[in-house]
């Protein structure tokens, strides 16, 4: 169950430290206002940790702000503690003040009378907007002049809180003002099975990408026909039967992934969020390994260590040979969930867990369908590169936000299944072969994407051989070139590449369109209308060329292979398109290895 494996990471964290405790969130704080004990405001301190402009600390509880005025204990925006601003902010400043002086009246506590003070004061707005100068909005918290620590983290303060935070009235919205009816009764938790006070509302997580600003949330009603046994979109704790303890570890615990770049990576306007049982360092690297090779180095080694280079290329190797690596434990549980944002609720694209050892082994296997020969090196192998590359280049311009909804999660449970990746990624993988030799993904600019291409349609067709136990296509598709693969569309995709080598060495490398660039989509679908042209050009160039004899020879080889009678098919279906851009690259690899060859016989 989502929740409750959501929960046990809550768990999990808390003792380490990396989640709040009950009643208390992990926010951005971008000032400290220090205030001496007659509440006045002495300095505003701007807070950085070196890279960004505000500092991650734990505060009183951040819920969501829906509907009317909210405010929150001793942290919110300048604006609201300063009252400048709009009119909004204004408004929500005159409700602060009440709240925090009815909320710390009783308190005998230096700080709680010197924060009464504050707000009873009438502060010059003027001075105030200067020194939060352009960002009031940013949050802030209170330092007694004096103390070491802020005025939240008393224990005094944090006393009050953790027993009395349901007695803050910081909101005039009705949902909120009704929560108390709400709070009154007792539900069986369908997470935990204890009776709890029931969650009016799941914690929203606010700034996931293309969500509401406000906020999303995993589990809401707000609709009746989402509602079910006579309920309505306003019994919220009803429909759900979650207790507040559950939702809050839960709400925390998403907070916490969605806020980790090392627990995070976005596919498209998809969130992919994973975790293990244990968190250990080395069990989270492995998956983070497969979903973001690219990022790690291990496709780029210009810029990284090449210590860890050398560590992370070995981890590969292993894993691409079935073989265990240190410090790893196979019977550790892992869980991805994939989301997806829809305005105000988040949905689950799918969630998968399992153990370290099998997702090794589907990892392993996704190695090893992807393995494909350089055509830019001699004697080399394509970098792995993660699942996101490949879904990526899918996407028009490359862009990531262009990226089909539908495409990413089947692709991912495919893999993380061993199954068949979906018909759609090698169908739109096709079409941008057709119309573009790629797109950079981070920069948008136009580059050879080739290789980024051909490895997963290789892995499309071997594992839809497998489904179909088709061992004669399976044992066909191999790593560099083989020829003795006869399907017509690879063999073809070997022609069209021997002609473009042929029309280079006659005229070097500086044409302005090879016949790549005009030819290869209509070569790939209707061969019959292009290769016998293509043919005549290539004696011309036979006879320009440096190495013309070899090209010939080259040439009446992979011809020996088209059937005389039928000549060039009309069209190629899907299944032969796809080898026939295989055939193309690894006969453009295996012209690197015949070079020498080349420069003896000529």
């Amino acid at each position: 169950m989502i929740i409750d494996d959501l929960c046990r990471l809550y768990d999990l964290k808390l003792e380490s430290g990396d989640v709040p405790p009950m009643g208390w969130s992990r926010e951005k704080i971008g000032w400290e206002f220090v205030i001496d004990s007659e509440g006045n405001l002495i300095s505003t301190i701007p807070q950085s940790d070196g890279s960004h402009p505000y500092v991650i600390m734990f505060v009183p509880e951040h819920t969501a702000k829906t509907s009317g005025d909210k405010v929150f204990f001793l942290c919110d925006s300048a604006a609201i503690f300063l009252g400048i601003g709009t009119e909004k902010d204004v408004r929500e400043h005159k409700l602060s003040c009440e709240s925090h002086k009815v909320f710390l009246s009783e308190s005998d506590d230096p700080a709680a009378k010197a924060v009464c003070k504050f707000f009873a004061r009438e502060h010059d707005n003027e001075p105030a907007a200067a020194a939060c100068g352009a960002s009031p909005d940013a949050l802030a918290v209170f330092k007694l002049l004096g103390d070491e620590g802020l005025v939240h983290e008393r224990a005094a303060i944090r006393g009050m809180w953790d027993s009395g935070s349901d007695s803050w009235s910081g909101s005039t919205s009705k949902k909120e003002a009704g929560k108390g009816a709400v709070s009154s009764r007792v539900v069986q938790c369908s997470v935990t099975g204890t009776l709890s006070e029931p969650a009016t509302l799941f914690p929203l997580l606010k700034g996931v990408p293309h969500a509401n600003s406000s906020g999303a949330s995993l589990v809401s009603f707000n609709c009746d026909a989402f509602c079910s046994y006579g309920k309505t979109k306003d019994d919220q704790a009803a429909n759900s039967a979650m207790s507040a303890m559950a939702a809050f570890k839960a709400g925390s615990a998403l907070r916490y992934l969605m806020a980790d770049k090392d627990h995070y990576i976005t596919l498209g306007i998809d969130r992919l969020l994973f975790w293990t049982d244990e968190e250990a360092a080395s069990e989270l690297n492995d998956i983070a390994l497969f979903l973001k090779i690219d990022d790690n180095g291990a496709a780029n080694a210009s810029n990284e260590d090449q210590t860890l280079l050398d560590e992370l290329h070995e981890r590969l190797a292993a894993i691409k040979n079935g073989l265990s690596h240190g410090g790893i434990d196979a019977s550790t549980r892992y869980y991805l969930m994939c989301v997806s944002p829809n305005i105000a609720r988040l949905s689950v694209r799918f969630f998968e867990t399992g153990t370290l050892g099998d997702f090794n082994r589907r990892f392993g296997q996704y190695l090893r369908d992807i393995d494909m020969v350089d055509a830019s090196k001699q004697n080399s192998y394509l970098a792995p590169r993660s699942i996101r590359t490949y879904i990526n280049q899918t996407a028009p311009l490359g862009k990531a936000d262009n990226v089909p909804e539908t495409l990413v999660a089947p692709t991912l449970r495919a893999m993380l299944r061993g199954d068949a990746f979906p018909y759609s990624l090698y169908f739109r993988l096709i079409e941008r072969m057709r119309a573009d030799k790629g797109y950079n993904s981070r920069n948008g600019k136009k580059c050879e994407a080739m290789h980024l291409r051909v490895p997963m349609l290789k892995a499309c067709l071997l594992r839809w051989a497998r489904l179909q136990h088709d061992e004669t296509m399976e044992r066909s598709l191999t790593v560099a070139l083989n020829e003795d693969n006869d399907n017509r569309g690879y063999v073809l995709g070997r022609l069209f590449a021997a002609l473009e080598k042929v029309q280079r060495d006659a005229l070097g490398h500086n044409i302005n369109a090879t016949i790549r660039d005009r030819y290869i989509g209509s070569a790939s679908t209707t061969p019959a209308r292009v290769f016998p042209q293509l043919l005549k050009l290539a004696q011309h160039h036979i006879s320009k060329a440096e190495y013309g004899g070899f090209a010939e020879r080259a040439i009446e080889s992979i011809m020996s292979k088209i059937d005389s009678a039928e000549g060039f098919p009309a069209t190629l279906s899907l299944s032969e398109q796809g080898q026939f851009y295989i055939g193309y690259y690894q006969q453009k690899a295996a012209f690197w290895t015949k070079k020498d060859a080349m420069e003896e016989e000529n």
